[in-house]
């Protein structure tokens, strides 16, 4: 998985139909700390600092968290390049703040229909804990791979920090509490591609009114109110 995600990250290899790969050059990397070629070479790379940290890969750790970066396409439609170049360079900010030397991998892609930014992360957390023996006081300070600090209230909270980080941008966070389920892309397109033209056309027109569609929900809310 950690493969696949830096293929699609570094444009190597074959990607969906919504990718144009005819912009991909426009594609900005804003950090970069294993400088890896393709996906191979990244999880190579990422196992090797793991390796010189002495932190012991087990076979259920998670070896790398990924956060994307983004906004509704509304936004980005009045924006021009240089706008959209210093919203990302800002983005950059607040991961580096937020994320500290976890961050490892940051890219723009402006070659889809929505620009957006794929942190990728290391999950490796260096504790240092104190105890006694018959010598006295000592310490150990050891490394280990923990993903479990990226949990529920983090995610949640992370949104929220997120949001207020972009606030002066007119942005606002998600939806609390909200109802939606998440689909794969594969399911998505799926669904999309297995419909007729005027279907699309249709489809296009709802999604429209969705996104300008504010409503407050509640946790008291039905399901059938909602």
């Amino acid at each position: 998985k950690v493969t696949a995600a830096a293929n699609h990250n570094l444009r190597h290899g074959n990607f969906n139909h919504n990718v144009d790969l005819t912009r991909s050059k426009k594609n900005v990397v804003l950090l970069d700390k294993l400088l890896a070629k393709n996906g191979v070479e990244f999880r190579q790379k990422l196992e090797k600092r793991y390796d010189d940290l002495n932190a012991k890969i087990r076979s259920n750790n998670v070896l790398a968290m990924e956060f994307l970066l983004t906004a509704s396409p509304k936004f980005f439609e009045q924006m021009t390049e240089p706008d959209v170049r210093q919203w990302l360079e800002a983005q950059k900010e607040f991961a580096k703040t937020e994320f500290g030397e976890n961050l490892l991998f940051m890219v723009a892609h402006l070659d889809e229909r929505t620009p957006h930014i794929h942190c990728v992360l290391s999950t490796d957390q260096t504790t240092t804990k104190k105890y006694k023996n018959r010598y006295g006081e000592c310490e150990k300070t050891t490394t280990t791979l923990n993903a479990r600090r990226f949990g529920r209230n983090y995610l949640k909270d992370l949104q929220t920090r997120f949001a207020d980080f972009n606030s002066h941008y007119g942005l606002k966070r998600g939806v609390f509490h909200s109802k939606a389920k998440h689909s794969t892309l594969k399911d998505f397109y799926k669904m999309v591609n297995g419909v007729s033209a005027d279907e699309k056309e249709e489809l296009a027109k709802v999604l429209e009114k969705l996104r300008q569609l504010e409503v407050e929900l509640t946790p008291s809310m039905t399901g059938k109110q909602i």
